[in-house]
């Protein structure tokens, strides 16, 4: 595989071409991304216009530049692009992301032959390409936001994401903003001109601060070279792959926006996993899987038994029952366990599995509780689910006890903010329903039998 990615997730500065003053504009965007990360190193915007935009000045052309830079970010007209990579290749830019559109994915001989033209010119140089058609390039880890985010991510996080679809890279990175989940790098690929999946997957496959992956997939290049860079680092980092296409009504679509062809997804589907990825089927899957991963992937389930613990009875019942659809199970407990649970619960309360503890336990018996079921030897993890009961004692009693269990926490918690922020602090995901929280439970399993099976 052709040379490292570093000068593109870890440039020490950067050259922007094409901004605009327009607040309107998604070039001003970028500008905007950029300053407002605090990039550490030189920043020079170039614009025909020069002058000066948010406090920095414009420089007229590449040339001018007072030093060469490592990563250009280009964001002109599409023929106007060739001109840029060629003074960039000048000037002896490492890398470029062009986030302009009008290449391969209009589907027309005139594009493709540009991006042809543009990509030969970039490899006779020892240019890294990433796009055309992109949202550009993010690393929270260096202060990098090289991309066009409307909103930017919130939180620092180890899962990078790899997305075929500059559009999807924003709704990923938007609901870890709901969340409260980091996000840690991201690869905006577009059409795949020069840098692909599998050279970002085995870039982030050495790199400490990427601890989970996410692939969107529409059109895979070079297939067995793809599944066997995910083989490689699916053994040490969990791989969480989304593909589109998978329909001729979404190759249809694929094919209209990056000039994708997508294969036969019932294919692809049985390489991926023997390759050692999770195959997410929903969008949702996608992200639980994603989150799940990232907050347990040091403390896997070691068997399908799990229990529910509860203040809610109606949550706790739709999450027992899909636990039992998909393959998981909710065992009774053990007679010494369930004789422990009673010294803490009340009267009324259930001590079976789901463990029903009721608003009536008084908080301080909250911890005993939780750790007599995680001390459980027969049970490998919890589904913590509490609506409306804002008492904190409960989100640290399962923080606490995943931590001193090692055993996985997942949570369905709704209408009790304090509860939810210090499960976001404490490493809980919090999912949006009871039978998200399960599957992606089940996600944690099937990545510990992968790694049993192959690792």
């Amino acid at each position: 595989m052709r040379g490292g990615l570093k000068k593109l997730f870890e440039p020490e500065s950067i050259a922007m071409v094409g901004v605009s003053g327009d607040p309107a504009k998604m070039s001003h965007w970028l500008m905007r991304n950029v300053v407002e990360a605090g990039f550490q190193g030189p920043v020079y915007p170039v614009s025909p216009r020069g002058g000066e935009n948010l406090g920095y000045q414009v420089y007229t052309a590449l040339s001018h530049l007072p030093e060469p830079v490592d990563l250009v970010l280009v964001s002109v007209a599409g023929r106007l692009v060739k001109g840029v990579i060629e003074e960039a290749a000048k000037n002896g830019a490492g890398a470029a992301v062009i986030l302009s559109s009008g290449f391969g994915e209009v589907r027309d001989k005139a594009g493709k032959a540009l991006q042809e033209e543009i990509l030969q010119i970039a490899r006779k140089n020892h240019m890294r390409i990433m796009g055309p058609n992109c949202l550009g390039v993010y690393n929270v880890h260096r202060q990098l936001n090289g991309t066009y985010f409307a909103t930017a991510p919130r939180y620092r996080g180890r899962i990078s994401l790899v997305s075929q679809s500059g559009a999807y890279g924003g709704v990923l990175a938007n609901e870890m903003n709901e969340r409260g989940v980091g996000l840690g790098k991201l690869a905006s690929i577009g059409n795949q001109m020069d840098v692909r999946h599998q050279d970002v997957v085995e870039y982030l496959g050495h790199d400490q601060d990427t601890e989970v992956i996410g692939l969107f997939v529409e059109e895979i290049q070079d297939g067995p070279g793809f599944l066997s860079v995910v083989k490689a680092v699916s053994r040490t980092k969990p791989i969480v792959i989304l593909k589109g296409g998978r329909t001729d009504a979404g190759s249809r679509a694929a094919a209209s926006h990056t000039g994708s062809l997508a294969g036969d997804f019932k294919v692809a589907r049985a390489a991926f996993m023997q390759a050692g990825a999770l195959v997410a089927e929903t969008t949702e899957d996608f992200l639980d899987y994603l989150f799940a991963l990232a907050h347990n992937r040091d403390r896997l389930p070691v068997n399908e038994c799990l229990a529910i613990m509860t203040i809610s009875g109606g949550p706790s019942v739709a999450a027992s029952d899909y636990c039992e659809e998909i393959g998981l199970k909710v065992p009774e407990l053990g007679k010494a366990t369930r004789e422990k649970l009673r010294e803490y619960i009340p009267f009324f309360a259930a001590e079976s599995n789901p463990v029903d503890m009721t608003v009536g336990i008084p908080p301080e018996n909250i911890a005993p509780c939780v750790n007599t079921v995680m001390a459980d030897p027969d049970i490998s993890g919890v589904i913590a689910i509490n609506w409306g009961w804002d008492v904190e004692a409960f989100a640290e009693a399962f923080v606490d006890a995943s931590k001193n269990h090692q055993k996985p926490v997942l949570a369905f918690a709704s209408e009790n903010p304090k509860v939810q922020d210090i499960f976001r602090k404490g490493g809980i995901v919090n999912f949006p329903a009871p039978e998200r929280a399960a599957k992606a439970y089940r996600g944690l399993l099937q990545y510990r039998r992968m790694l049993e099976k192959y690792g």
